[in-house]
Formats: C-alpha cells, sequence, structure tokens
C-alpha cells in the first residue's frame, strides 16, 4: 500500500518483493536516492574538472565591447580609448 506511493524512479529501482516492511521500505528509498545524489556529483565534477583543464584557446575568446574575437574586454584597446578623455588643446589665435 505504501509502495504505490514512492517517487516512479524510486518505484522502477526498488521491486515490490525486495520489501518486506515499512523500514525496510525506507532504507531501501535512502540507498537509491543516496545513489543518485552521488552519480550527479559525480556528472557535475567531470565537467567542471574538463571546463578548467580544457586548453586556452585564443581565437575563441570574443570581447563584449567591441564584439571582436581574440581578446576580453579587459585588454579592448577600444574600451582604453574611449576611457581616455581627449587632450584638450589650446589654439591661440593671434588677432592684431
Amino acid at each position: 500500500m505504501i509502495y504505490g506511493l514512492l517517487r516512479l524512479p524510486l518505484r522502477a529501482k526498488i521491486p515490490h518483493e525486495a520489501v518486506s516492511n515499512f523500514q525496510n521500505l525506507i532504507e531501501r528509498a535512502q540507498e537509491v536516492e543516496n545513489l543518485e545524489k552521488e552519480t550527479q556529483l559525480a556528472k557535475y565534477s567531470r565537467s567542471v574538472e574538463h571546463r578548467f583543464l580544457a586548453p586556452y584557446d585564443k581565437e575563441r575568446r570574443r570581447c563584449n565591447i567591441c564584439r571582436r574575437s581574440g581578446h576580453t574586454g579587459i585588454e579592448c584597446r577600444f574600451r582604453r580609448f574611449q576611457a581616455t578623455p581627449p587632450s584638450k588643446t589650446i589654439h591661440s589665435s593671434t588677432t592684431n
């Protein structure tokens, strides 16, 4: 009766014949959930390691300021050009 209230993935992994009492059902369900958590953590850790261990490809970098490839926003010459104020030159005109 309580077996029918389990989530479908748990029901698929715990055979009905393997459960004799409520305590046994809870223990089996916890084992299955722990295994699911471990596999999720293993998948996540592999993807993170792969991301950081992948070779750094300079050609794939793209600037988020000028949208050109090969550099990032920190290295962008266009940003540096805009950040420096234009020099004010004083033109002196001599009128006599």
